[in-house]
């Protein structure tokens, strides 16, 4: 339910303004006969399923260098709600004990290498090469009171990610660890900037839902943009519908949590009955928005 309510608001605005604002003003067919296409018509609800994705509306970007394609990072969700529903199944499997746990996490090593490797379908390399980074960062969350966050260690795995890319063994792993530590080290490290900044609000996932049609509507519009161009216009317009999204209705969405806080088995300040006094405290100091 919290992943429900941190993804859906965002993503159900932007897929209609995508459909019912875009569309109509930039399609090249007839209005009517856009709003009337069954390719408009199943646009959102197949965006918001998560899991039947729907990537073109009748005649809309038809004359980008990516034609038709309105929202292409959208492909990855389907893959979130896979790990969110292996992350239910070995749960309910009872491998979140310390003792099953590490287990859990070698048979998933295989299962990698033959997923990633192997002779399978592109379905299934996607999802390793996406489920690699979430299995990282379930097993960061389940020893993080044992997980130095130290820029030396963030050196020595960016050296290591390096090396691994130029003699070409396991770079995508390399890289992926190197990058994600480094994105935990970010998240605490005590630079001023980056405190205020996270003060403003969570605007990436807006940015993400909202950069590529930006881009798309820039390309359509401005016949001739420069790489430089876009790169700067397109940022600046993702970024404004980010902080929309957030203040407008990814916040409000996230804050539905306090008036159900039974739901999931929450006492009222969002911890959980069972825990320690010391529990609660730490849950409390690195809880943040999003």
């Amino acid at each position: 339910m919290a992943r429900a309510r941190r993804i859906l608001p965002g993503l159900s605005v932007a897929a209609l303004v995508t459909a019912f604002i875009l569309g109509p003003l930039l399609t090249t067919h007839p209005v009517s006969a856009y709003l009337l296409d069954r390719e408009t018509l199943t646009y959102v609800p197949k965006v918001l399923s998560l899991i039947w994705m729907q990537y073109t509306l009748p005649g809309l970007f038809q004359h980008n260098p990516y034609s038709l394609v309105v929202n292409g990072p959208l492909w990855t969700l389907p893959i979130e709600v896979y790990c969110y529903a292996g992350l239910t199944f070995v749960g309910l499997l009872g491998f979140y004990r310390p003792r099953l746990f590490p287990l859990m996490l070698a048979a998933s090593l295989p299962i990698y290498g033959v997923a990633r490797y192997g002779d399978v379908s592109e379905a299934f390399t996607n999802l390793a090469i996406l489920g690699f980074p979430f299995l990282l960062g379930m097993a960061a969350y389940f020893y993080r009171s044992n997980l130095p966050l130290d820029w030396r260690l963030m050196l020595a795995l960016a050296a290591a990610a390096g090396l691994a890319c130029w003699a070409e063994v396991l770079r995508e792993e390399a890289a992926t660890l190197a990058i994600g530590y480094a994105t935990l080290w970010l998240a605490v490290v005590n630079f001023y900037f980056l405190r205020n900044y996270n003060r403003l609000g969570d605007y990436s996932y807006g940015i993400y839902i909202y950069g590529w049609p930006v881009q798309q509507t820039l390309i359509s519009s401005l016949p001739g943009v420069s790489v430089f161009e876009l790169m700067i216009l397109g940022s600046l317009g993702a970024l404004v519908c980010g902080i929309v999204s957030w203040h407008f209705l990814e916040k409000p969405a996230l804050n539905w949590r306090r008036v159900m806080p039974r739901e999931c088995g929450l006492s009222a300040n969002g911890n959980h009955p069972a825990m320690s006094t010391s529990e609660r405290a730490e849950a409390s100091s690195t809880s943040a928005p999003g």
